[in-house]
This record gives C-alpha cells, sequence and structure tokens, in this order.
C-alpha cells in the first residue's frame, strides 16, 4: 500500500427549493365565466404559512487507498436522515377546496455504499490497458410521517406509497397473479378477512379487479448502479468502451396499458408477444367434430384470453405492468489512430488523431419499452410517480468521425 487516507466527516445542510409564494394563498385569473365575457379569479393554492427548508444530516466514513501504480480506489459508507421533507399532504379537510398541500412532513433516511476504482492492468512499452469502475448501493427508508399515518403519491391509478418502514418510491396497487387456468380469465390477489375486518394472513385469486387489495408490490429505486470504462493504447492506435448498468428497480410500463390491453382498444395498435420476453396468450381451441386439442397454451398463458373491449378490467393498474428495469448500456465506443512523428514532421503538425465514435450503441435489458434508463433522482412527489415509463423518448444512437490537429 503506497497510500493510505481515512476519511470521517457529519454535517447539516437545507434545501429551500420550496417554489415561489407557496406559503400564501394563491389565485389564478385563466377562468372565466357569464359567458367567457367576464375573467374571474380561482383559488389554485392552498397556502402554508409554516412552510421552511428541509434539513439534511449527512453521516459518511471512508477510505482512499493505492497500492503501488496497480490500483487506486475510494470507499465511503454514509449514513443521512433527511428531515421536514417538502411533501404534499393530502389529508386535508376536502372542504377547503384543494385535494392536499405542501408541508414539512416526515423524516427519511438513507444508507449507502460507493466505491470507485481505478486499475492499470497492463502496462507495457506499446500497449496500455486501464480501468475506470464504480458502482454504488442505496437503500432508503421512511422514518416518520405525520400522525404516522400512510402517504399516497401520483396519479389517480397509479400509486406509491409512503409508509414508515418501508422504502420511498414503493409501488402501491393490486397484485397482479396471471391467468385463470381454465377460463383464461385475469388474476389478482385478494386478502381473507376476518369478521372484524381484519387479515386473517390468506389470500385466494380473484379475477375481480374491484375485490383486489392493493399492496406494495415493488420499488422504483434499483438495488445498485454503475459504470465502467476500458481505455486501450496499442502503438498509435487508442479505443475505449464505457458502459453504465443499473439493477433492481421495477419500473411501471404505463404505455401497456394501451398497446398490451387484450382487447380494451381495438382501434389501436397492439404489442407483439412475439419479443423474446417469454410472453404467451391464453388459448384452447378443440376441433368440434374430432374433439381433438388443436391450441393449448394454458399451461404456459403469461396473458389472458383476447376480447373485443377487453375482459374484466385486465388492463388496470396492477403489478401486471411492473416490469425488471435493469440494463447494461454500451454508453459509447471510441476508436482512435495518431499519426506517426514522422508524418506529422513532414506536416507540420504536432498531433493529428482519427478518430470514430458511437453513443449508446446497444442496451441489454429485458425491459419491454423503448429505453429503460428511467431517473427517480430528486423525485418524490410526481405524477406520474417516479419510475414510470410513459413512452419516454429513447436516447438516439449517435455516431461520429473526427480529426484533432496540433499546429
Amino acid at each position: 500500500i503506497s497510500f493510505l487516507k481515512l476519511r470521517a466527516s457529519i454535517g447539516t445542510t437545507g434545501n429551500s427549493g420550496i417554489g415561489s409564494y407557496r406559503f400564501y394563498d394563491t389565485y389564478s385569473f385563466a377562468k372565466a365565466y357569464q359567458y367567457e365575457e367576464q375573467s374571474g379569479g380561482v383559488p389554485e393554492t392552498n397556502g402554508n404559512p409554516n412552510l421552511h427548508w428541509e434539513t439534511a444530516v449527512k453521516r459518511d466514513i471512508g477510505v482512499d487507498f493505492s497500492i503501488r501504480n496497480w490500483l487506486t480506489a475510494t470507499i465511503d459508507v454514509y449514513d443521512n436522515d433527511n428531515k421536514d421533507l417538502l411533501l404534499n399532504n393530502p389529508m386535508i379537510s376536502a372542504t377547503s377546496g384543494f385535494t392536499g398541500r405542501l408541508e414539512n412532513i416526515g423524516v427519511i433516511n438513507n444508507k449507502g455504499i460507493e466505491l470507485s476504482l481505478t486499475s492499470n492492468n497492463i502496462v507495457r512499452r506499446n500497449f496500455r490497458w486501464t480501468t475506470d469502475f464504480n458502482i454504488g448501493h442505496n437503500r432508503n427508508m421512511v422514518k416518520s410521517l405525520a400522525n404516522h399515518e400512510d402517504l399516497i403519491a401520483g396519479s389517480t391509478t397509479v400509486k406509491q406509497l409512503y409508509r414508515e418502514g418501508e422504502p420511498l418510491f414503493s409501488w402501491y396497487m393490486p397484485k397482479w397473479l396471471g391467468v385463470d387456468y381454465e377460463t383464461g380469465d385475469p388474476l389478482w390477489e385478494h386478502f381473507i378477512v376476518d369478521e372484524n375486518g381484519e387479515r386473517t394472513g390468506e389470500t385466494i385469486a380473484s379475477s375481480t379487479l374491484d375485490f383486489a387489495d392493493s399492496q406494495i408490490v415493488g420499488c422504483a429505486q434499483p438495488d445498485f448502479a454503475g459504470g465502467m470504462v476500458n481505455s486501450f493504447q496499442w502503438g498509435n492506435f487508442d479505443a475505449s468502451l464505457n458502459v453504465t448498468f443499473q439493477y433492481g428497480n421495477d419500473v411501471y410500463n404505463w404505455t401497456r396499458v394501451t398497446l398490451d390491453a387484450d382487447g380494451s382498444y381495438p382501434n389501436y395498435n397492439s404489442m407483439s408477444l412475439q419479443n423474446g420476453l417469454g410472453w404467451v396468450r391464453w388459448q384452447y381451441e378443440v376441433d368440434e367434430t374430432t374433439g381433438a386439442v388443436l391450441v393449448d397454451t394454458r399451461a404456459t398463458a403469461t396473458h389472458p384470453k383476447p376480447k373485443y373491449n377487453g375482459i374484466k378490467n385486465s388492463n388496470g393498474a396492477t403489478s401486471r405492468y411492473l416490469e425488471d428495469g435493469s440494463y447494461l448500456r454500451i454508453k459509447n465506443l471510441t476508436l482512435g489512430y495518431t499519426l506517426p512523428s514522422t508524418i506529422l514532421k513532414k506536416a507540420k503538425l504536432k498531433d493529428c488523431r482519427l478518430f470514430i465514435s458511437c453513443d449508446n450503441l446497444y442496451t441489454f435489458t429485458r425491459f419491454s419499452g423503448v429505453d429503460p434508463e428511467i431517473s427517480i433522482a430528486g423525485n418524490t412527489d410526481s405524477n406520474p410517480p417516479a419510475g414510470t415509463y410513459n413512452g419516454n423518448y429513447p436516447k438516439y444512437r449517435f455516431y461520429s468521425f473526427g480529426v484533432n490537429l496540433k499546429f
């Protein structure tokens, strides 16, 4: 070990991102009345004079070290508490005319570890290979809420739950159980309750969505994420490969509500099930004359039988449309060549490098949407909720060719 440093820190910072005039009652004058001849003012936001900054208490322990000229590493372990979070509280009285207001409520804890490595894998006279690697794991948990009551964020259909003891960005909706083997109907999980209305711990599969019970069925935050850059130098040639990755997050694919809806929208195009994800439509056909089975996919079916205008609300907001958002993306690939010094002297140049580069070359994922890279950073109260894919415009593949000259 040629270098070693230990670090520790603790501090408090504030977040003033409250927005303008959120502590006042505000009005909108974009409305009209009396056959739109007169403009009118209507209440727009419910002010809160008690708003103040969020407070973040940050604690960190880290170590930096090097092993000769081979490896340099940085490791950080942190434990942060975010207090007085600025969240929309939907539990105000409906008689106020509002469905909620911004308040300082709740404490969220973030714990995690971050690792960064730089290594000289091979260093020779005519060949060099170096690697930069980073990975981070973060897990947050809701420590306290106002009156210790759950908060529900999101739209009227796709919801996330803030509950003490549970992670932030927890998906809250009925749990999809697949397809009824005999009928091809959709199935969801329903909790059995006793005579007092308390859950017994037993569940049944129900083909009626109204009977299905909302529960925590996933989380939009990943287990870990990171990236790696490999750089190569061979004589006058050079190359670099940059990859990024994310693992363990659940993405709600909102586009499938209309494009994978079992006939609910007969005038829309539908997604193909032949997409390499193992999706199978429920089918069972028997020859009426011979009784021979023509098609039978009941045992492997992942999708209900199709029906014009839909089958039993099969495309409702449930965990059916939660998908694994894990991916590994080739972010950039660059190849270059530097002209030899003999040619540079004749051309009266100090340096000349030719290169070809490609961004977003390929993405390895089992996500059925166009792009699984959906950030939830700084997004705790949105509509649609954080971690939702809703036809997001994909990252384009970009090719470039260039020449770097130095005179």
